[in-house]
């Protein structure tokens, strides 16, 4: 005779349970909570005719993967009193083949279960090798939650309905019946209590996996007694049924027909209602698709043009802020320009001025020289009256003295002329090497800030006014080390900020006004410098001319 067995437990944190623990022992497998870190290692066991997992087509994919749908419901639950997943026991019947049985467990949980939402792990184990061979079942661990196409959805308070419990028991029973009548075989199942059914039998109590391993090792145990117990009333009920009924054949002809009809009725209404329900399942499943894929369909066009609206707000911002830095850039090479312009005017007033103060010297050389002459004629004229007077020795005395102060002037007057060339160059080479770090500087600075821009997803930094400290803090270049004149001078005034950050004292940086008046500053310095060595070299020059 067919045997009914459809349980179902809820597993659940209250009671120190963990779906991932249960999910690893029913299917045999190994897994690990990511939750905990535990690991779950049940591969050894055998006995697995199936192990599936059975799932909505819109479901993610992650959700067919054991390992990640429970530790996606671990990773859902917050409370430590959380209902974790619903486990069912089904016995399959042994007149059916095992391709009959794993169909018919197959169709009850898509219809059933997985139609409603749920993911089925679906675990079908073959009969214990020291028990009853008969004993094929089937443990399904069903989610609480229900399933949508991004994940797990709110929790369906409908599936706790004992209502629905009592459903889906009928169910199961009507699966059976059908799958049996399809096989050809006459016995049939029934969910109801013996009472219900009108059978005077006292219903046998569960034995549970403890007691019945016991009974198999020849241990006694008190499940099993209380059923050996229970099979001999029943068995003694019968007896007397036997010894003290008699058997009205016609009535009970009249009565297998009554119940013959009674099951077709049953049959055709459960034919009917299975229709029906399946109709509105299927009606509910095409209209849930559509929807899904009206809002997948909005939710990917929103996508589209929220990307498309960024890609072009990203490139107008990229595209200001080449040109705030070709700007910098602009004025930078401005500032540079005015400054060797201005070196290049000083540079040849200085030479001019060397000149000049060579060429006031030209009389005194002219005059010099005409004494040369004089000297030279009247060597060359000579005599002996000439040179008895001692006017020749004289002579000599003289144009050496004369000769040795023009080579010693024309000396020092090469001489300032290469100092005056050396100082120029090392001015032009400072002046290069400073507007090389200023440019390395602002380099820096727009790269920072390109970086920045970066980092932020380039957001519109129009009317913004970020803080001064914090950014200057970051952003503000190493200048060159500046003369003792320099040194107690306040800062510049701040200007209106960059697009991307507030000013700072980066030359680059500065306004047209400011850069004028720190390029005339430096100027001054420099020209002042150049006074007070023209000064020393005047004096020098001029202790040298008294001395001689």
């Amino acid at each position: 005779m067919a045997a009914y067995r459809f349980s179902a437990q809820v597993i659940g944190r209250s009671s120190g349970r963990v779906s991932t623990n249960a999910a690893a022992y029913r299917s045999a497998s190994r897994l690990v909570d990511e939750r905990t870190g535990q690991t779950f290692d049940y591969s050894h066991k055998g006995g697995i005719l199936l192990s599936e997992i059975l799932a909505p087509d819109h479901a993610p994919a992650d959700m067919r993967d054991r390992s990640k749908l429970w530790n996606a419901v671990e990773r859902g639950e917050k409370r430590k009193d959380a209902q974790l997943a619903r486990e069912l026991l089904l016995n399959i019947p042994h007149e059916l083949t095992r391709e009959q049985g794993i169909e018919l467990v197959r169709g009850f949980i898509h219809a059933e279960f997985v139609a409603l939402g749920m993911v089925a792990d679906l675990n079908i184990h073959a009969p214990d090798r020291k028990g009853d061979e008969r004993n094929t079942h089937a443990h399904v661990m069903l989610t609480m939650r229900s399933v949508t196409a991004e994940g797990f959805g709110a929790k369906v308070r409908e599936w706790n309905d004992p209502a629905m419990l009592d459903r889906w028991r009928e169910q199961w029973a009507i699966h059976q019946n059908r799958a049996l009548e399809k096989s050809g075989c006459a016995e049939r199942v029934d969910h109801r209590s013996l009472e219900a059914q009108g059978i005077d039998r006292e219903p046998e109590p569960k034995q549970g996996p403890v007691a019945t391993q016991m009974e198999r090792q020849g241990k006694p145990s008190k499940a099993g007694d209380d059923r050996r117990a229970t099979k001999a009333r029943n068995a003694e009920r019968e007896e007397l049924k036997a010894e003290g009924q008699v058997i009205d054949l016609a009535l009970a002809r009249q009565e297998r027909q009554e119940a013959a009809r009674r099951a077709a009725e049953s049959k055709a209404a459960n034919e009917k209602i299975a229709a029906r329900q399946a109709a509105q399942r299927e009606a509910a499943s095409r209209h849930a698709a559509d929807r899904l894929g009206q809002i997948e369909a909005a939710r990917q066009q929103a996508d589209q043009r929220a990307q498309q609206q960024n890609a072009r707000r990203i490139e107008r911002e990229r595209d200001r802020f080449s040109g705030w830095a070709n700007a910098r850039r602009a004025e930078a090479q401005s500032a540079r320009h005015d400054a060797e312009t201005s070196l290049g005017r000083d540079h040849q007033r200085e030479r001019l001025a060397l000149d000049n103060r060579h060429e006031a010297t030209r009389p005194q050389r002219e005059q010099q020289q005409a004494a040369l002459d004089a000297i030279t004629q009247r060597q060359q004229r000579g005599g002996l009256l000439y040179r008895l007077t001692g006017r020749a020795g004289k002579d000599e005395a003289q144009a050496t003295a004369i000769k040795a102060t023009m080579r010693d002037r024309s000396n020092r007057q090469a001489e300032e002329r290469q100092a005056l060339n050396v100082r120029h160059e090392a001015e032009r080479k400072a002046l290069a090497q400073q507007h090389g770090r200023q440019d390395s500087q602002l380099e820096q600075r727009i790269d920072r800030a390109r970086d920045r821009r970066e980092r932020e997803g380039w957001q519109d930094q129009r009317g913004k006014q970020q803080d001064n400290a914090a950014a200057e803090a970051e952003n503000r270049p190493v200048e060159a080390a500046k003369d003792s004149r320099d040194a107690h001078k306040p800062e510049p005034a701040e200007a209106a900020h960059a697009p991307d950050a507030a000013k700072s004292d980066d030359p680059a940086s500065w306004s047209k006004e400011e850069r004028a008046a720190k390029v005339a500053e430096q100027i001054e310095v420099i020209r002042a410098a150049r006074l007070e060595r023209e000064a020393n070299e005047r004096g020098h020059d001029t202790g040298r001319t008294m001395s001689r």
